[in-house]
């Protein structure tokens, strides 16, 4: 209606964007922590969408031959949301976001419990069992073992640095 009248408008659609407002819900957090790995999906936090969405506002106002000046001729009013738009990905995906939230979520749990449990466990292991390696080797340097360096700590040695390509 504003158009009609000869008002310039401004209408752009905003992204889905990281705020507090959305993240205190749990699902949401997680959601977007991961949502960058189905691409064309970027969740952008509120300083880029707000220098964005202003940035298209002082656009709007100042470019005459934009869909929200009245100058501009367009064939049906829903055209005002066609140009400018800052989807985040949204429009250019091959899935709708409720299609991916799930898997998103799923996604930021094996990424962010099972990879860390893991990677935890993985450390430890291999810090235990290179102390080990160590008090060998020195027993064997302080001449408390008999024979071959081989023979003293050789096999965890080759054991442990196998472990490392894990």
């Amino acid at each position: 209606l504003a158009r009609e009248i000869g008002c310039v408008v401004s209408s752009n659609v905003a992204p889905s964007t990281r705020t507090q407002s959305v993240t205190q819900n749990k699902n949401f957090a997680y959601a977007y922590e991961t949502m960058h790995n189905f691409k064309p999906y970027e969740i952008p936090g509120p300083e880029t969408s707000n220098a964005v969405m202003t940035a298209l506002l002082i656009y709007d106002l100042n470019t005459p031959m934009q869909n929200g000046n009245k100058l501009m001729p367009i064939a049906n009013p829903q055209q005002i949301f066609s140009q400018g738009a800052f989807h985040g990905g949204t429009w250019r995906c091959g899935f709708t976001f409720d299609s991916i939230g799930v898997p998103a979520v799923l996604l930021y749990y094996v990424q962010n419990l099972v990879v860390k449990n893991y990677l935890i466990a993985y450390n430890a292991v291999q810090t235990v069992g290179w102390a080990a390696v160590l008090y060998m080797a020195l027993q064997f340097y302080l001449g408390a073992e008999e024979g071959t360096a081989w023979d003293a700590y050789g096999r965890p040695l080759v054991t442990f640095q196998n472990l490392a390509s894990l």
